[in-house]
């Protein structure tokens, strides 16, 4: 997986199809977790911000979005694939102020004077790391003064001791772009010298005995890198957030953490 594959149609429609599955668990999109998510990111950190101009970037099919106009802003969701966009724009009421822009946004201008930027779909360390400190200049510029950035990302510290892991997890009814059983074969090798992890991803249906690969090359940080980043491009009162919101379970959210920054 690499940016290439936000541009992949096949790759596009299985994310997709994933966001409008509500038994599904994928990327945080399930809409009863992201509605608890909401309210825990409202009350904690957004909420004191009162300019109410909000952009979810990668909002996917827009439920971050829709909410977030539910409570009163005005909401604009980006994200990469015309499939979600098109559905976002189709369900969301014509009552609420809510928007949508089909863009890629790690090398699109975004809509400025916001006064929070939520990137919640904990991809951005799937960015090679001069794109990663490029979007967060725009993401920078894009914010109104006094704005919130709130950012979730791999938690600190994911290269082992060990440089190559090889490890199997079965999944029942909860696999990648899967209705059915499927067993997920990970072939892992940590790059401890630049930080990168590299992993090939088997995904066999158990049914068909299908085999589907997905290789996946993850920058990893350290809680000082992940500061500096954000100081160097201007934000300020940044700040890494304990633990976890009352979000999702481990197999949902995962190994990630938050950071947030002010303009």
């Amino acid at each position: 997986m690499d940016l290439n594959d936000f541009h992949d149609e096949h790759y596009l429609r299985l994310l997709f199809d994933l966001q409008v599955d509500e038994t599904t668990f994928a990327g945080g999109r399930n809409l009863t977790s992201v509605k608890e998510h909401i309210r825990w990111l409202y009350s904690t950190i957004v909420d004191s911000n009162p300019n109410k101009r909000l952009l979810d970037l990668g909002c996917g099919i827009g439920h971050y979005t829709r909410e977030f106009a539910k409570l009163g802003y005005e909401a604009i969701g980006v994200d990469i694939s015309p499939l979600c966009i098109d559905y976002a724009k189709s369900i969301s009421p014509s009552n609420l102020d809510c928007h949508y822009l089909c863009a890629d946004f790690t090398g699109h201008e975004l809509p400025r004077n916001n006064g929070t930027i939520i990137y919640s779909n904990s991809t951005f360390n799937l960015l090679p790391r001069e794109i990663a400190r490029k979007l967060l200049e725009r993401v920078y510029e894009a914010l109104a003064p006094a704005g919130i950035f709130y950012i979730e990302v791999l938690h600190p510290h994911q290269i082992l001791e060990d440089s190559v892991n090889v490890k199997a997890h079965p999944f029942h009814n909860l696999g990648f772009g899967f209705n059915r059983p499927v067993i997920v074969l990970s072939d892992k090798m940590e790059n401890i010298a630049s930080q990168t992890i590299y992993e090939r991803q088997f995904w066999i249906n158990k049914e068909t005995y299908e085999v589907t690969t997905n290789d996946v090359i993850v920058y990893c940080y350290s809680s000082e890198e992940y500061t500096t980043l954000l100081a160097n491009v201007g934000f300020r009162n940044v700040t890494q957030w304990p633990g976890k919101p009352p979000k999702l379970s481990d197999l949902e959210f995962g190994p990630y953490t938050i950071f947030t920054g002010t303009k």
